[in-house]
């Protein structure tokens, strides 16, 4: 067993950050991104999809604490998509790469050898149109939106001639590997993974940290089976995004 002190600093790479080529205001920072309606900065459901503003942020970060090899996993930053209704006259997010930088400290047994990676994820953004009769994701109103998000498990580091095991999981279990019809909605291969969100609420992912002496598996994971632990790094997008547009 190994005590770690952990520190995990999230930002998005301003400088990758695309978004549709309609109209609006988009504002970009290392912590938020927001797009719809000019005259802000923030997520605001104005009541009007001209004016309106969505957005994408992260919040608790960087996250401290501690962590033990094969314990339980901890809290680390939150994702926030604020999916307020907004005109298909305005652009929206397409996609973002997302930089997780990583410290890690053995506590126990004391080493004076520690772990930092900076590694990317990617994240690709689909807005629906919502229109009733027209969702393809399970949604309690017209219709929920689309990321597609693919990973590998287990970012691997040696420390003191031991193989230890990093990897990032929705604690929630909303990432889970998304129905072939919304797969297909975003481009993508049947069994991609991602998550969708409520249209009018901000939907919020917390994301656990989990360090393992052994690579983690998709079925070592308890129920439902489907869920997926997103590793820091060597992530992909699975396809390509196809541009819905939302209705006014």
């Amino acid at each position: 067993m190994t005590d770690w002190s952990y520190n995990v600093n999230t930002v998005f790479d301003t400088a990758t950050v695309q978004y549709t080529v309609n109209g609006g205001c988009q504002t970009t920072t290392g912590t938020a991104l927001t797009w719809g309606g000019c005259g802000g900065t923030t997520p605001v459901n104005t009541g009007d999809v001209a004016t309106s503003r969505s957005g994408l942020t992260i919040t608790s970060s960087p996250a401290i604490g501690t962590v033990q090899t094969n314990g339980a996993a901890v809290a680390t930053n939150t994702f926030t998509h604020y999916n307020n209704p907004i005109s298909s006259s305005l652009a929206t997010l397409k996609s973002a790469t997302v930089q997780s930088t990583l410290t890690l400290n053995s506590l126990a047994p004391m080493t004076s050898v520690n772990y930092q990676a900076t590694l990317p994820f990617f994240v690709n953004f689909v807005e629906t149109l919502n229109t009733e009769g027209t969702c393809v994701a399970v949604s309690p109103a017209p219709c929920n939106d689309i990321f597609v998000i693919a990973g590998l498990l287990n970012n691997s580091f040696v420390l003191d001639n031991n193989t230890y095991y990093v990897s990032l999981f929705e604690s929630a279990q909303s990432l889970t590997a998304l129905p072939s019809a919304v797969c297909n909605a975003a481009n993508a291969d049947a069994g991609c993974m991602g998550f969708t969100t409520v249209e009018g609420q901000a939907n919020a992912f917390s994301f656990n940290l989990l360090i393992t002496s052994k690579p983690v598996a998709l079925n070592d994971v308890p129920e439902p089976s489907s869920l997926a632990l997103l590793g820091l790094g060597l992530v992909a997008v699975v396809g390509t995004r196809r541009r819905v547009k939302k209705s006014a």
